[in-house]
């Protein structure tokens, strides 16, 4: 979910970011990171999520093993 902050430091306008619940395995999402381009980096099902700061998936990285 991503939210807008107010002045007051209260939050409206919730939007869904980027939806992952079609996303095969059941690895629970462990951590992000956003680099200075603004890709996010996300660990969860199957791997290291990769997304473009317009939430569009830029690609997902399939590991043998659990990436967390």
């Amino acid at each position: 979910m991503r939210y807008e902050v107010n002045a007051d430091g209260t939050l409206s306008n919730r939007k869904v970011f980027f939806d992952m619940t079609s996303a095969e395995g059941e690895d629970a999402l462990d951590g992000m990171k956003i680099d200075q381009k603004g890709n996010l980096y996300v660990s969860g099902p199957g791997g290291l999520w990769i997304n473009l700061a317009r939430r569009q998936a830029l690609g997902h990285d399939c590991r043998s093993r659990a990436s967390a």
